[in-house]
């Protein structure tokens, strides 16, 4: 949809409804839109989205603790610092193959037939 003049927004709030899925005019939605689950606290208000409390060490130690666990998932993700030295290499050997001659690769020789 192509987007229409701020004016026009301002006319017709529920065109821009429609089109973008919410209203223009409700300033707590727009706040709600701009505190994503990654940031949960608004930056207008400061309050926290998910259990609606303005204390700023409460949010900020919510905040962190978001930080924290997002930071371990990422280590679990990886994992690369439990493997051995010979697992290492050959992880970094496979990581340079081209995709075709990887092993059990969605794009590789065997899967194609």
């Amino acid at each position: 949809m192509y987007k229409k003049s701020t004016k026009y927004a301002a006319k017709h709030p529920d065109v821009v409804k429609r089109a973008t899925g919410f209203p223009q005019t409700d300033e707590l939605v727009r706040q709600r839109r701009r505190a994503t689950p990654g940031n949960p606290i608004v930056a207008t208000t400061g309050t926290c989205i998910y259990c609606g409390s303005n204390s700023t060490e409460q949010v900020r130690a919510l905040q962190d603790k978001i930080k924290e666990i997002k930071a371990e998932l990422r280590l679990i993700r990886t994992r690369y610092d439990l493997l051995t030295k010979s697992q290492r290499r050959l992880l970094q050997f496979v990581n340079a193959l081209p995709l075709k001659y990887r092993p059990n690769s969605p794009k590789g020789r065997r899967k194609r037939r």
